[in-house]
């Protein structure tokens, strides 16, 4: 045994109470990192349902958002606009529905008013040029693959979709499965007859994003207002 070690013999055992260390802080990273958006995931929907009384009664549902002021008054509509049903337009930014496919394995997603990056990172969003859930013409949906709309390519014709809105609940039965180009618009513009459209980027089960899209095209079925 050499001198040094007889004089230092942690030395001698160093790595390898060093290296189960470091290999655990590495796995540990790992994990964080890969469970970061799940949990960002579980925390809007924690959000949401508490923030609501529950999913069958939405009164309650709308989550104040960070682009209005908590005090800003309720956007009701004038009945005579709206087929004499009322409806409390939400703001920018607000959860103001739920969605569900059961058969598809999309399960109380939340639908927030906007489309931007901070809004897509915490749910689906609507579309602020569509229609609103309820009236006629085109209500478009959108989220991300890799979230809340991983299982949007489940969806099959003839599946119902349901829509639980701060004033109404709506349920949609799944018409057309449609891919598209991003450039297209010919099935998130606006249109004569009440649908939901559903889209997200389509992969093919790969990762990343792509330019290619996945719609649901959704036809009404049954409508029931809370007035």
């Amino acid at each position: 045994m050499s001198e040094s070690s007889k004089k230092n013999p942690f030395k001698k055992w160093l790595p390898f109470w060093t290296t189960p260390i470091l290999m655990f802080l590495i796995i540990g990273g790992i994990i964080v990192a890969v469970l970061a958006v799940p949990f960002a995931k579980i925390k809007t929907y924690s959000e949401f349902i508490f923030n609501s009384k529950n999913t069958a009664d939405v009164s309650g549902l709308s989550l104040i958002s960070s682009y209005r002021s908590s005090t800003a008054p309720d956007l009701v509509s004038n009945k005579e606009d709206t087929l004499g049903h009322t409806i409390i337009y939400p703001y920018y930014g607000d959860v103001y529905a739920i969605v569900n496919c059961q058969n598809a394995g999309i399960t109380d997603v939340p639908v927030f008013w906007g489309t931007d990056n901070d809004i897509l990172s915490k749910g689906a969003g609507q579309y602020t040029g569509s229609t609103y859930f309820g009236l006629e013409g085109n209500s478009v949906v959108c989220g991300h693959n890799n979230t809340v709309f991983y299982n949007l390519a489940n969806c099959k014709q003839g599946d119902l979709v349901e829509v639980i809105t701060t004033y109404g609940k709506f349920t949609y039965q799944v018409s057309e499965i449609v891919h598209f180009k991003e450039s297209d618009r010919t099935y998130v513009a606006p249109t004569e007859d009440e649908r939901l459209t559903l889209y997200t980027c389509w992969t093919d089960g790969m990762p990343g994003s792509s330019d290619d899209r996945i719609g649901v095209i959704c036809e009404v079925i049954d409508k029931s207002f809370y007035d």
